[in-house]
């Protein structure tokens, strides 16, 4: 859930918008019918500017500013329609990752990147920024920071860490949190499970 309070339907699918005051919890639904891409939401990010973003399943993301909703899909530069997660970055530049690559939406241009660029895969699945502000990626095949324009592969992941592999043999899905300047948590999950 965005720290707006929105996130993913729970009933009729779309967006769920949950308002706390005065101990009382009041909700909002937002669906196809509202403007959102389709119902079914992947991801959910609110920006600085306080817009919700939502990434879908195959409709492209999202956004919800001033009680309507922009979408933008693979005709507007997105990587695919599927966004499985967002991040809006200290620049304010948002980052959105796909099944091909991962986009960034800044002044209204858009860029993809994806191996050509240094990921690991094209599969990205989390998104990240740590307290000095790199940009940290997620893939089917292990992960990847954002630097000089381009993203450099962790090819020296510590010990403690599950060994990176191809996604044919038994690659992982990684995400990841930073907890402060000295901490970072990584979560694995099989994909061969």
């Amino acid at each position: 859930m965005g720290r707006c309070g929105v996130g993913p339907g729970v009933n009729a699918g779309g967006l769920t918008r949950l308002q706390f005051r005065n101990g009382a919890i009041a909700s909002q639904s937002y669906t196809k019918a509202n403007g959102l891409a389709q119902n079914s939401a992947y991801a959910v990010y609110e920006s600085r500017d306080g817009s919700a973003w939502a990434g879908t399943l195959n409709g492209g993301v999202s956004k919800f500013k001033d009680g309507h909703f922009t979408t933008y899909t693979t005709t507007n530069g997105l990587a695919s329609n599927t966004v499985s997660a967002i991040l809006e970055t200290h620049d304010g530049a948002m980052w959105f990752a796909t099944p091909n690559g991962l986009s960034s939406f800044s002044n209204g241009q858009w860029r993809t990147y994806t191996t050509a660029e240094g990921l690991p895969s094209p599969e990205v699945n989390c998104l990240f920024e740590d307290s000095s502000g790199t940009l940290w990626s997620g893939t089917s095949a292990g992960l990847a920071f954002f630097s000089s324009n381009r993203f450099q592969i962790l090819h020296e992941s510590p010990d403690v860490l599950p060994p990176t592999s191809s996604r044919n043999g038994g690659g992982q899905e990684r995400s990841v949190l930073d907890c402060d300047p000295q901490t970072m948590f990584c979560a694995f999950r099989a994909t061969n499970c």
